[in-house]
């Protein structure tokens, strides 16, 4: 087993009919440090809903150096209460096999600059993944060096 590293981030969110781009945009780019945003490339797929209405995926995925600094970016926004659920619910946030981690944030609390996680259909996805054969202790040591968790 090696020392975790970050290998990528990504950030995903669906854009309903009803809401305005540019504001889920503003939500998801706010989860990248300022400097990084305008080098950010984000994706945009067309799909339907459950009735045929049309969403639209945006998608940003950033590598190595730019996904640490991100992650750190986020940890320093994340509420202390947030970042022990996140601690407590590792396990089952953490797939060891894929070695990637998953949480969900608000979207409206986003648009309004707070990290809030949320179980909520109204968020944007974060996957957070890491690189080589990793144990389950040196993630969790890594998400705790970085203020995470």
């Amino acid at each position: 087993m090696s020392k975790a590293e970050f290998a990528s981030l990504k950030l995903r969110a669906f854009i309903h009919a009803t809401e305005s781009e540019e504001k889920v945009l503003k939500a998801l780019l706010s989860l990248v440090p300022p400097e990084l945003r305008d080098k950010v490339a984000i994706s945009r797929q067309l799909v339907k809903g459950h009735h045929g209405n049309p969403i639209v995926l945006v998608q940003a995925v950033l590598q190595g150096g730019d996904a640490e600094h991100s992650i750190r970016h986020m940890a320093s926004a994340l509420a202390a209460t947030d970042k022990s659920i996140l601690k407590a619910s590792l396990p089952l946030r953490y797939d060891h096999r894929e070695r990637r981690m998953s949480l969900r944030l608000s979207k409206q609390e986003l648009y309004c600059g707070k990290l809030v996680l949320s179980d909520a259909g109204d968020v944007v996805h974060v996957t957070i993944s890491f690189s080589g054969r990793v144990s389950r202790e040196s993630v969790r040591k890594l998400l705790e060096d970085v203020g995470l968790i």
